[in-house]
């Protein structure tokens, strides 16, 4: 994950001597662990973000910052929702297509993607499916902590 993260980070003309700085940020790393009055011995961290450090939430951005799935996408902490709209009368869908992205963006990545959460609003055409299976119909979904209700109003004017 840190060389991802370094090629990511080259494209945003750091220089050299940042990289190098933060490259010794991460190697020859330890941690342990305190419980109440019991504390473990210092054990090599090889992989991953120090807990708890500044760097991480950054590391994060710079990693997600070139996530796309070819429509509108919300990426909040680690929720991403993908949209489309439609339009009257055509149900045409390029979701899966959408989702199709994410899921190639995340293997290239070496991210893991939770598709389980995965739904789709009712008015949705069609079935979707992923690696973890089909989506679920839902009429209300979370979208940056705001519960959203699905509905349809459609107003003809002749």
């Amino acid at each position: 994950m840190i060389g991802l993260l370094f090629s990511k980070l080259k494209k945003y003309d750091i220089p050299h001597f940042l990289l190098a700085w933060l490259g010794s940020y991460f190697s020859n790393r330890q941690q342990r662990v305190r419980v109440n009055q019991w504390l473990s011995s210092w054990l090599p961290l090889t992989g991953g973000m120090l807990q708890g450090s500044w760097f991480g939430l950054l590391s994060f951005l710079v990693l997600i910052d070139d996530l796309t799935a070819g429509c509108p996408t919300v990426k909040y902490v680690d929720d991403t929702t993908l949209s489309q709209t439609f339009q009257p009368k055509s149900y045409n869908s390029s979701m899966a297509v959408f989702l199709d992205n994410l899921l190639a963006w995340s293997l290239e990545n070496n991210m893991e993607l939770n598709t389980s959460p995965i739904a789709r609003p009712e008015l949705a055409p069609r079935l979707l499916t992923t690696p973890a299976g089909a989506t679920e119909r839902v009429h209300s979904f979370k979208l940056l902590g705001v519960h959203r209700i699905l509905s349809l109003l459609v107003y003809s004017y002749q």
